[in-house]
């Protein structure tokens, strides 16, 4: 999707600018799923600039300045700003796929921070109107995440655990969270891969995880923010 947008990102002039409403959620998108979350930030702020001219992108933008924050590992970001692009919905005539999306998605943070009745409801809410859409892939997600077991609340010792994390531990496991690499997270806190490497090695071991997807979905979990 990325290879595909690019020409136009890069361009945002003539007919590329006046489409824009139809490809900069989607660019923002890729952005995020590839883990680019700096590129992704900017996109946002320029997809909420332009929902001013284009008021049917206020939802859009928040759903997705809620991923970002859920990707990066602040729930509570996430969900205020999910629930702020809910509260648009009634003031604009938003996409009817971006509103799913953005139901899903709060869903999902809903059900990370233990709130599951909530949760199953705007993922019930989520599922109908991506039928009433037929968006496929979409909805046999949104169905997957539904009938999935409910993620525990963290437990005692998983509490007891995080809380032996030593600052830099936690900093550097909540820059994963956010999607950054070994080098990126060298760059951010002034030290070299290998030396993230090795504090990364220790925070494996304490929270007895095997790699580094394990450690972002605890972070993205909010398990790390709840040891604080």
């Amino acid at each position: 999707m990325l290879t595909a947008l690019e020409p136009l990102a890069q361009s945002k002039t003539g007919w590329a600018r006046q489409l824009q409403v139809y490809w900069l959620p989607l660019h923002a998108e890729a952005l995020i799923g590839l883990g680019r979350m700096r590129e992704a930030e900017a996109e946002i702020s320029h997809l909420r600039v332009t929902a001013e001219d284009f008021p049917c992108l206020r939802a859009s933008a928040s759903w997705l300045a809620g991923r970002l924050a859920s990707h990066r590992g602040n729930l509570a970001l996430a969900r205020t700003t999910f629930e702020q692009g809910l509260a648009s919905l009634y003031q604009t005539d938003a996409p009817l796929l971006h509103t799913a999306l953005l139901e899903h998605d709060y869903g999902l943070v809903l059900r990370h921070s233990g709130h599951m009745a909530a949760a199953d409801k705007w993922l019930n809410e989520a599922r109908q109107r991506l039928r009433r859409v037929q968006a496929r892939p979409f909805l046999e997600r949104c169905a997957q995440d539904l009938s999935q077991p409910a993620q525990p609340a963290t437990t005692t010792r998983e509490a007891v655990v995080v809380r032996e994390l030593s600052a830099r531990e936690r900093e550097i496991a909540h820059l994963v969270g956010r999607g950054l690499t070994n080098k990126e997270i060298g760059k951010e806190l002034f030290v070299s891969s290998k030396t993230v490497e090795y504090h990364l090695s220790h925070v494996y071991e304490k929270l007895a995880l095997t790699n580094r997807r394990e450690l972002r979905d605890h972070v993205q979990r909010g398990i790390l923010t709840q040891g604080n």
